[in-house]
């Protein structure tokens, strides 16, 4: 059991959202980047900080290989290129949200297409989402 869900990935994208579930997949990392204001006073030496939020980055690798159709799923991952994306780090939890509640929208910053040995040439994909605004990661937790 996870306070964040079980499932595998998800992304949704589009006026009338379009779902895109991410089978066969490894997420290799989660980053979560911590933006911080740090001032120090010149006069009293005192040190101010200030948490301006956190943005999360996700790397995933996508066996492409175990689809039965590989092509299909091939393209509707790169449909997924330069678009405003909600996502869901597991289908049966909610999107990442901001402090308000609402979705924060993430960008596919890198596609990858690998494959694993030489000698099976397995159809690999290797995908990395970041946020653009920062997230409330207490809205984040599956109740």
């Amino acid at each position: 059991m996870s306070i964040f869900g079980t499932g595998k990935p998800k992304v949704e994208y589009g006026a009338t959202p379009t779902t895109v579930n991410i089978d066969y997949c490894e997420i290799l990392n989660i980053d979560y980047l911590q933006d911080n204001i740090i001032n120090k006073s010149k006069v009293a030496g005192e040190i101010g900080h200030y948490e301006k939020g956190v943005q999360v980055s996700i790397e995933i690798k996508v066996n492409l290989w175990k689809e039965t159709n590989i092509s299909t799923k091939f393209n509707s991952y790169l449909a997924l290129k330069n678009q405003d994306l909600t996502f869901y780090l597991h289908r049966d939890s909610g999107a990442f949200d901001d402090s308000s509640g609402d979705p924060v929208m993430f960008r596919m910053i890198e596609f990858k297409p690998i494959y694993l040995t030489q000698h099976n040439f397995e159809d690999v994909l290797i995908m990395k989402f970041i946020s653009t605004d920062y997230v409330d990661l207490d809205q984040h937790i599956k109740p």
